[in-house]
């Protein structure tokens, strides 16, 4: 949820870019071009970004002023699963991390100290 308080605002509205319409402006960059489409996802102070993408919000004033505040949203995909079983004397323990995506890395770490005990 994103909330905006601007007292002296006439009106704001939420916009998201349509990707596909103009070329991109690279990686962490606001796409400000002319050319681009742009689609309005709502209207308020308030604004849930549920959906990733490229979004500006346009705050209108009084006598035909406005502001544009550009951002995007990310959305994190991930949803690793694990299985564990606990070492039970001369049992040894296991842990399986299933359901990660390749480029991913993890480690095994000491809850308490910090230290890690199996590198990535």
């Amino acid at each position: 949820m994103i909330q905006i308080n601007l007292p002296d605002a006439q009106s704001i509205v939420w916009e998201r870019l349509d990707e596909g319409s103009c070329i991109g402006a690279g990686e962490d960059c606001a796409n400000k071009n002319s050319a681009c489409t742009w689609s309005q996802v709502d209207s308020g102070n308030d604004f849930l970004a549920a959906e990733s993408g490229e979004y500006r919000v346009v705050v209108n004033y009084q006598n035909g002023c406005f502001t544009r505040f550009y951002f995007n949203v990310f959305k994190n995909l991930l949803d690793p699963q694990y299985a564990a079983s606990d070492i039970i004397c001369e049992t040894p323990g296991n842990i399986t991390v299933t359901n990660v995506p390749s480029g991913y890395e993890f480690q095994l770490m000491d809850a308490n100290t910090g230290a890690v005990l199996v590198p990535y």
